[in-house]
């Protein structure tokens, strides 16, 4: 499929809705999301909606070749509903299986939290 259109479809969805999106449509379903600071970017949750895709698609588009190169990384976004900005983050991230060692790897990249992709809940760490 060609990228531009891959990349439209991923905008469309992490436009406004929260979620591990993959490039080649294998989104994990079980583990635990761990997302990389240094690919981290943030706009407030009450800009309109062609601005919102405006900015996922500039996301997109710029870490595409990243997430293409390493099947372990995905985009990710999230609505930090306890900020009071109500930011929302859009990623790169990971998804690693245990637990513990997601709470580690978040801790040491000065995560605000990780999200359960089994229980489908964010866990502060």
């Amino acid at each position: 499929m060609n990228v531009q259109i891959q990349s439209a479809e991923i905008a469309e969805n992490m436009a406004y809705f929260d979620g591990t999106y993959s490039i080649d449509g294998e989104t994990p379903t079980s583990g635990y999301v761990v997302a990389f600071p240094a690919f981290t970017e943030t706009y407030s949750d009450d800009l309109d909606y062609h601005t919102v895709l405006d900015i996922v698609w500039k996301f997109i588009l710029k870490h595409w070749g990243t997430v293409q190169s390493n099947s372990a990384l995905y985009f990710g976004r999230w609505l930090d509903k306890e900020s009071d900005e109500k930011t929302v983050y859009l990623d790169i991230v990971m998804v690693i299986k245990d637990r513990d060692k997601a709470i580690e790897c978040a801790q040491s990249l000065h995560e605000i939290a990780i999200y359960d992709l089994d229980n489908d809940c964010e866990i502060r760490v």
